[in-house]
């Protein structure tokens, strides 16, 4: 008896993982090489020419397409892939004791560029008015526009580093052929209680979950809680139902949790480890939710509640 429940064990496991598997190979990987290289890369034609108002550029202009970024970033070399990573132009501009080291890292689009800047931008940190958002860390100055992300450090004489910086952030700013705002997907977010800016955007594996992908996120304070609502489409809900598959394998599930106003049959609430309660579900073809939910705290839940209902 016991070696026949064995085996029904073995085989349902066994069936499990095939159909898992199944799944993994129909999800399509993080990035392309051949894809990322095949698109045309501008990122070069943003950098002053040779002469530049003060400044000469001395340094030849060095290229890095995506098939060299593993050997180019060592390990941030997946992560640059994983934004789709298009190329990077990169050169120094010198006037006397001061050089100014700008790199221009190009990208699928202004989600990806965004997303790849954001990650290292610390939330709440000051913002500088170059291109779409900006922010300065030390003598290096980061911004993004489009679908790019500039990079500018500074080094020579501080009195005159913002004018400089600045002047050349402007010029490249000005030569990218696009609108200066972040994705739009951030004013479908609610502004109270927001940490400005905090806009995160994952292109794959959000909470390292395979199928949970292109989720935009934005940082919240609620009574002295640290609360996260994402959002990603999902118009046919597969990404819901990875998502609620990927939570029953943790353990319990509940089902419409506190009542939100979520799609019918289409809303669960999970812990997840070192993150907390996450509450998630379907409205109008997007499928969004919160991580660190706590249901004692009614500010909490009414921030929630009322962006859910907004997005009816």
């Amino acid at each position: 008896m016991k070696t026949a429940v064995l085996a029904s064990a073995c085989i349902l496991l066994a069936a499990l993982l095939a159909s898992c598997s199944r799944e993994d190979s129909q999800h399509p990987p993080a990035f392309d090489i051949e894809t990322l290289t095949s698109l045309p890369m501008s990122a070069d034609s943003l950098l002053p020419a040779a002469t530049y108002p003060g400044f000469n550029r001395n340094d030849s202009l060095k290229m890095i397409r995506p098939e060299a970024a593993e050997s180019q970033f060592g390990t941030e070399g997946d992560t640059y892939l994983t934004y789709w990573f298009v190329g990077e132009a990169s050169t120094a501009y010198h006037s006397g004791k001061n050089t100014v080291s700008a790199v221009v890292d190009q990208f699928y689009d202004n989600s990806y560029a965004y997303g790849f800047y954001a990650r290292r931008r610390p939330n709440g940190a000051p913002i500088v008015r170059l291109g779409a958002q900006g922010y300065r860390h030390g003598d290096t100055t980061f911004f993004t526009k489009g679908p790019y992300y500039i990079t500018l450090a500074f080094s020579g004489d501080t009195a005159s580093e913002l004018p400089v910086v600045d002047s050349l952030g402007e010029f490249i700013s000005k030569e990218i052929d696009a609108q200066p705002m972040i994705p739009p997907y951030y004013m479908l977010f609610p502004y109270g209680s927001r940490i400005d800016p905090s806009g995160k955007f994952y292109p794959y594996k959000y909470l390292g979950i395979l199928g949970i992908d292109k989720v935009y996120t934005t940082t919240y304070v609620v009574k002295g809680d640290t609360l996260e609502l994402f959002l990603t489409m999902d118009q046919d809900g597969k990404q819901f139902r990875r998502l609620k598959s990927y939570a029953k394998g943790l353990g319990k599930v509940f089902e419409n949790p506190n009542g939100f106003e979520f799609e019918k049959g289409s809303s669960l609430a999970f812990t997840y480890p070192d993150r907390g309660l996450i509450i998630a579900g379907l409205v109008r073809g997007k499928l969004v939710g919160a991580i660190g939910y706590d249901p004692r705290v009614e500010a909490n839940e009414a921030l929630i509640a009322t962006w859910v209902k907004g997005l009816q």
